[in-house]
């Protein structure tokens, strides 16, 4: 009627991000399917990151009756074991009728990276009246991680390139800090057996 479980994992986290933006004044059609302009802006960004962390989960299941069980599962915030991560960006701007163009270049990589995972509490039951139906309830409470004020640093910082001076930046909707608030999921399901 008592059951206890033990669980650990190693959790892998890899985050792709891409952005790529073009700007132009576009004027008359060329006719090959261009168009004429005297400027015109490109950027591009890249962000991969590999993040390494150790989980653990404990649990407990009892049954109370024939009809009705209950389960609770604890996991304890997790153990940050490695991350990596790079960064580029590019970006090219022209002024063709100035006749003046910047060209931008930046590529960090080995930079540390962050995802941790908060601590969890799971409970659930099942409840079968009928040999053919059962009944599941399950919620799930989630800890904070970070703050407003002591965000999860997610990308490490970069360092300026020692001949250009150039900082790669991450674009526009990456994150490079951020918090979780403590939050919660309830679910209901169920399940019926047709036939045998």
């Amino acid at each position: 009627r008592l059951s206890f479980g033990l669980t650990g994992f190693l959790s892998l986290t890899r985050n792709q991000y891409r952005e790529e933006l073009i700007i132009s004044a576009l004027g008359a059609p060329t006719g090959d399917g261009g168009f004429q302009t005297e400027t015109a802006y490109w950027s591009a960004h890249r962000v991969d990151a590999d993040v390494k962390n150790l989980l653990t989960r404990f649990g407990v299941l009892y049954q109370v009756n024939p009809e009705l069980r209950l389960g609770l599962m604890v996991q304890p915030p997790c153990l940050h074991v490695r991350g990596r991560a790079s960064v580029r960006e590019r970006h090219l701007d022209t002024d063709v009728a100035g006749g003046t163009g910047t060209f931008f270049n930046a590529t960090q990589r080995n930079l540390p990276a962050h995802y941790p995972m908060p601590w969890e509490i799971r409970l659930g039951g099942s409840y079968k009246p009928y040999p053919w139906f059962t009944l599941a309830l399950d919620a799930s409470l989630y800890g904070p991680t970070g703050s407003a004020e002591r965000p999860v640093i997610a990308i490490g910082k970069r360092q300026p390139d020692p001949d250009t001076g150039a900082v790669a930046g991450v674009g526009r909707f990456e994150l490079e800090r951020w918090h979780r608030l403590t939050s919660g999921n309830v679910a209901v399901g169920g399940e019926v057996v047709l036939w045998e």
